[in-house]
């Protein structure tokens, strides 16, 4: 009787082993807080990022705390970073299967400098909100003009006539013409 009990004791403890072993884990977890290295606040809008791989972690703007899940075991690299902080590097951060790891971050902030930079603005060969027809002259072409007044240049452009002392463009007559110079009409 004792051997068939010591028997159904080892059975039974084999399978509840084997139950438990079905329901372990296999992965481990990441977590702590990003904080600056002088005033000790949060720093929202950092990450981290497990380097090497797709893993990482936004971090919360309310308290700077960061969970990166399912994690394999083994040893990693984690690189903490935010925009205006100098990035850091922690190695041989140790994952084990069913573990929370904990990993803070003190961020030292960094000035950040940028380059001389030069913008120029270059007009669009199309203009999508003219309507009719613009010709447009600059000072450089107007000086290349030989003229002594406005209506000289604007008799060297494309589509002008002048009859009679009168200017027309395109076969319209002077009273149905508007000349602007700078923003201001030219009579």
């Amino acid at each position: 009787m004792k051997l068939a009990r010591l028997r159904s004791l080892i059975v039974l403890s084999i399978i509840v082993l084997c139950f438990q072993l079905t329901f372990a884990g296999t992965t481990g977890k990441i977590m702590g807080v990003i904080t600056d290295s002088e005033n000790k606040e949060a720093i929202p809008g950092s990450r981290v990022i497990i380097d090497g791989t797709t893993m990482g972690a936004n971090v919360s703007p309310v308290d700077g705390s960061y969970v990166i899940l399912n994690v394999p075991p083994g040893t990693y690299i984690l690189v903490g970073s935010c925009i205006g902080y100098n990035k850091l590097t922690v190695t041989n951060v140790l994952i084990q299967a069913d573990v929370t790891t904990e990993q803070d971050f003190e961020l030292v902030s960094e000035a950040i400098h940028v380059g001389d930079m030069e913008i120029i603005g270059i007009r669009p060969d199309i203009d999508k909100f003219e309507v009719s027809t613009v010709e447009r002259i600059s000072k450089e072409e107007i000086a290349a003009i030989p003229a002594i007044n406005i209506e000289g240049i604007i008799k060297a452009q494309t589509g002008f006539v002048s009859q009679g002392g009168a200017l027309h463009v395109r076969g319209s007559r002077a009273g149905e013409l508007a000349f602007v110079d700078d923003g201001l009409p030219d009579l």
